[in-house]
């Protein structure tokens, strides 16, 4: 009878450390060891077992359960198909949302049984990475975004504050802050089933500033009280114009080569006013305009602030 129940309830012996990691067989050289028996775990220390880990079936729910060797229940976990569905920790507990695809949607939050905040996770239609993390919480809502193309990186996080664009290029890094010139009062961010994303910010005069996003996370479009500005990008996602419409009907146009500005034209009531070259060794030669017509060339110094020359025609 002692060997039948010797046998029973035989477990396996692992090295471990203090996070449960195994480390193969048990040789002495850490003070923690897990207790492994019939897919249940024990995790134990110096002073003795730390906490005990057990796993149960029900209705096609796997409940995975670790209590403290007192027996007080430290975290609760469902997962069902492989996913994990919820997780309840001390007063705090989670629900995981996933889609067809297995990925995750939706996180929500909970604190005593009371709404806390959502989280919602966007990816990208070409390569399905992950592109945005969007933190529904009232006055502390927030957005990151994640962008990679290329050598090109870049990680913005806004909130109703402003925010910051980390972006790396080739190695070097350079930081834009953003912010309005008073605290915004509400951030609305709305995400489409394609990807794209728009985001809203209403600041406390009640104007509204709003930037829209396609499925690669490039924006596409921005607007705010005093004018509207269109981006457009070439098929590797290099940005090739920026198009802005003042209220006042004038237009400022600007195109980029390879990333670098090569001209900004501006217009009045359609017609040009002035086109402004960037030139290849760092030089700008701008041509003015009158009723549509050039009449003037100024060339500028490396840095635009020194007049070189300026000729009329």
């Amino acid at each position: 009878m002692l060997l039948c129940f010797s046998v029973l309830f035989a477990s396996t012996l692992v090295q471990s450390n203090s996070i449960a990691q195994e480390r193969g067989s048990l040789s002495g050289e850490s003070p923690y060891h897990l207790s492994l028996t019939d897919g249940n775990r024990e995790l134990w220390g110096p002073g003795g077992m730390i906490w005990k880990e057990t796993i149960s079936n029900d209705d096609g729910n796997r409940i995975v359960s670790r209590s403290s060797s007192d027996g007080k229940v430290l975290v609760s976990r469902v997962f069902r198909d492989g996913l994990l569905r919820e997780e309840q920790i001390g007063s705090n507990s989670h629900a995981y949302y996933y889609g067809e695809d297995g990925k995750l949607e939706r996180v929500t939050s909970y604190q005593d049984g009371s709404f806390q905040e959502a989280q919602l996770f966007t990816y990208s239609a070409s390569n399905g990475s992950l592109l945005a993390v969007v933190t529904v919480k009232g006055e502390a809502s927030s957005i990151r975004y994640f962008n990679q193309e290329g050598k090109q990186h870049s990680f913005t996080y806004a909130d109703t504050q402003g925010g910051q664009t980390f972006l790396t290029i080739q190695g070097s890094t350079v930081v834009k802050p953003f912010s309005s010139e008073s605290e915004d009062t509400q951030l609305d961010v709305v995400v489409e089933e394609t990807g794209s994303f728009t985001v809203e910010r209403t600041l406390p005069d009640g104007s509204v500033v709003q930037e829209r996003y396609d499925e690669q996370g490039l924006l596409v479009l921005k607007k705010n009280p005093s004018s509207e500005t269109e981006y457009r990008y070439n098929e590797e996602n290099e940005l090739v114009s920026e198009h802005t419409i003042r209220n006042d009907g004038s237009e400022v146009v600007s195109s980029y080569e390879k990333g670098e500005i090569a001209m900004v034209e501006e217009k009045e009531a359609g017609r040009t006013t002035s086109i402004l070259h960037f030139l290849d060794d760092g030089k700008r030669v701008q041509t003015l305009y009158s009723e549509g017509r050039p009449y003037c060339d100024i060339t500028y110094a490396p840095g635009g602030k020194r007049i070189l020359s300026i000729s009329y025609r």
